[in-house]
């Protein structure tokens, strides 16, 4: 999970332009501090993502935990059209975008400046939230290299076999663009 959510944190807009990396914000009911992220909302992000000139053909949607689960309750709108209630999944594309599941480690962004929140810093308390991001896969770069086994033999001290493993991988845009993110307001 670190691996991806250094991954998906990498892909996501490191801020707000509207020419090439939209970061939008929810407009749906204000539950809990936040609103909710609804239909309108997706369909404003392709909007966005179409003026900013993404790719169609790959686009992919990963929601946080919040705006999936937000999803998922919309019932009253949207219906089978959107979630399988029976399987408790997603449509495999809603508004043209793949929708792959929720994700724990997506990035936070400071909502009154719509500025991505660096790596493993702790998010503040009413003033961030998490977003939901979209890229189009054709503008991702990926590699996964090799993984290398570190191992050490028993002493006479330590008689235990000591193995480690590093992996290394990466996944960036090419460029800053043909990315997008969707985060909730906070009032």
């Amino acid at each position: 999970e670190k691996k991806y959510g250094k991954a998906i944190h990498a892909i996501a807009p490191a801020s707000h332009n509207a020419v090439s990396t939209p970061v939008l914000v929810t407009t749906g009911d204000l539950v809990g501090g936040r609103r909710r992220l609804i239909y309108d909302d997706l369909v404003a992000l392709k909007d966005a993502c179409d003026k900013a000139g993404m790719s169609k053909l790959g686009r992919r949607f990963v929601p946080c935990n919040d705006h999936y689960n937000d999803m998922l309750l919309d019932r009253k709108n949207f219906g089978d059209q959107i979630v399988n209630y029976k399987a408790g999944t997603l449509a495999p594309n809603i508004a043209g975008f793949d929708i792959y599941p929720d994700f724990a480690n997506n990035p936070y962004y400071t909502v009154s400046t719509k500025v991505r929140v660096a790596f493993g810093a702790v998010p503040g308390a009413g003033t961030t939230s998490q977003a939901s991001v979209a890229f189009a896969l054709s503008a991702i770069a990926k590699k996964t290299g090799m993984t290398k086994q570190y191992f050490d033999k028993p002493t006479a001290r330590n008689q235990q076999n000591e193995i480690a493993y590093r992996h290394y991988f990466i996944a960036v845009p090419f460029q800053a663009k043909e990315i997008g993110a969707i985060i909730s307001a906070l009032s």
